[in-house]
């Protein structure tokens, strides 16, 4: 028995109405998403490929308890059998070395999809990178992070550093530390600090670090138990998230103007249903509802409002307290 004949010979759909599973359809009909009937999960976060022209069909994982192999794995698991007596179910005259063979296959074509969607492979920088820069701020960031309304304790949450070493090629730069929920290191972010346009700052980031795989300032939510709302809300820019967190609103960062897989799969990880889309002032309003469509194509529990800037060179980060809960009243 090959993989190309298990797929002719099974129908996933009709797998889970035999077993009475509720289930919905997800990317264009090429995903099903249901509660994951390992944990009994009340949320749809478990996910199967169900299109043949991929190379993940039949691939099966929960976000919540992390349950993942292929559908014969989740319906061994639900039959009470061993993964074997499950493919017999499909072929009784299968023998022991072809159920091996095919295990191993299933095990080889899971790494191969997973290289392959992955175009750059996450970096994990160590913690002695840290002992390059300091927290001891020069009068400059000082008086830069009060032009921007953090407080200092909110500045070492976020862990804002500076490069005060002469020979290095971002000295004199306020430094970012990109950290995720795990608190290991995927980045470094620098930028320019001082009397510079608007239009020419910019954080730049490492080179082969990809901080697409999470939310940024994700961690200091759940750290700083500021994860008690039921609400979270999505921005752009990293001064953004710190300083909406600064006065205590649950904000997380996208690093750009799109969301990635990776980071809608962290919402559905932490289980945020009610989302609040805040980008800045001249976010075009056709990108704000490709992002909320893209959002709801996998995450179909999600319930997305988009709350707008009115003034187009305005960002968050520029609203004051009291402008930003006029902004989200009646939403927090």
């Amino acid at each position: 028995m090959s993989w190309k004949t298990l797929k002719e010979e099974i129908n996933i759909e009709e797998e889970l109405d035999r077993r009475n599973i509720d289930y919905r359809f997800s990317r264009g009909n090429r995903e099903i998403v249901l509660r994951c009937p390992i944990h009994n999960d009340k949320d749809f976060a478990f996910r199967i490929v169900i299109d043949k022209t991929d190379d993940k069909w039949g691939c099966v994982n929960c976000f919540g308890c992390k349950f993942s192999g292929t559908v014969f794995h989740l319906l061994a698991e639900l039959d009470d059998i061993t993964f074997g007596e499950e493919l017999k179910r499909f072929n009784k005259d299968i023998s022991v070395g072809e159920i091996k063979r095919l295990k191993n296959l299933f095990t080889s074509m899971l790494q191969k999809a997973e290289k392959k969607n992955i175009k750059i492979k996450p970096k994990i920088y160590k913690e002695k990178n840290l002992k390059k820069f300091t927290f001891k701020y020069s009068d400059k960031m000082k008086e830069y992070i009060e032009s921007r309304d953090i407080d200092i304790q909110t500045s070492k949450n976020f862990e804002l550093m500076y490069c005060n070493k002469k020979d290095d090629k971002f000295y004199g730069k306020m430094v970012f530390v990109y950290r995720d929920t795990d608190n290991k290191i995927r980045s470094f972010g620098f930028r320019k600090i001082g009397k510079i346009p608007k239009s020419e700052i910019k954080i730049y980031k490492l080179p082969k670090s990809d901080c697409s795989q999470m939310l940024y300032g994700l961690r200091n939510l759940i750290r700083n138990n500021y994860f008690n709302s039921l609400f979270i809300i999505l921005n752009e820019g990293e001064f953004d998230v710190q300083h909406l967190q600064n006065y205590k609103f649950p904000a997380v960062g996208l690093g750009h103007k799109d969301i990635t897989d990776n980071q809608i799969d962290e919402l559905i990880k932490h289980k945020r249903k009610n989302i609040i889309i805040l980008l800045d002032g001249d976010v075009k309003e056709q990108e704000l509802i490709d992002m909320k469509k893209r959002i709801k194509s996998r995450y179909i529990e999600a319930k997305i409002k988009i709350v707008r800037i009115r003034e187009k060179k305005r960002d968050p980060n520029d609203l004051t307290e009291k402008e930003l809960m006029e902004l989200l009243n009646g939403i927090l």
